[in-house]
């Protein structure tokens, strides 16, 4: 178990603040700030060390991860499984979100798996995030994940033109990969 009351600041680009590469965590951070600009840094990434590596099967479930803000990241909070490995499944499943205020480039990214046969992020919840507001050109992004359930978070601010709100490709990289059944209870779009 975590708790930081404070906040977490990236001291370079090219990084990331946290890391779940575990199951059962329980963390609680007031704030996420990168007051120094650096580029390509994201703020929470629920994902192995190396998310290209396709031989070690990574379980990353049953994390509770709270928040108040997030700001200024190229990635607010990345989802990305292990990979599948001689047909099982790494897995990404019951984790749970709660936070606040989100203000960076990409809200929350389901990102694809890292190879044909793993399974997208599934069954996580994500509770009362907004999700918006300048400078942020998506909100939601699902390229791999099902059985999601979104609530009461809000998708607003972000420019016509700029971006979407919420995203939702028609699946990542095989089988296992798709992006259906994600529920969202009580969402408030822009």
């Amino acid at each position: 178990n975590f708790r930081c009351d404070g906040v977490i600041q990236p001291g370079a680009a090219n990084t990331v603040c946290m890391r779940f590469i575990g199951s059962y965590a329980d963390v609680y951070v007031r704030e996420f700030n990168n007051g120094g600009g650096y580029g390509n840094v994201s703020a929470v990434r629920f994902a192995p060390t190396d998310e290209t590596q396709i031989t070690t099967l990574v379980d990353i479930n049953y994390n509770s991860f709270e928040f108040k803000y997030i700001t200024q990241y190229s990635e607010g909070i990345v989802f990305r499984p292990g990979p599948d490995v001689a047909g099982t499944d790494s897995g990404m499943f019951y984790n749970e979100v709660r936070g606040s205020s989100m203000l960076c480039t990409k809200g929350i990214w389901f990102k694809d798996v890292p190879n044909s046969g793993a399974s997208g992020a599934n069954r996580n919840k994500i509770i009362g995030v907004r999700l918006g507001g300048s400078g942020v050109q998506q909100g939601l992004i699902i390229d791999a994940g099902n059985t999601n359930r979104f609530i009461a978070c809000d998708f607003e601010g972000i420019a016509s033109g700029v971006g979407k709100a919420v995203y939702i490709s028609s699946g990542g990289t095989g089988p296992g990969a798709g992006t259906e059944y994600n529920q969202f209870i009580g969402c408030a779009p822009d």
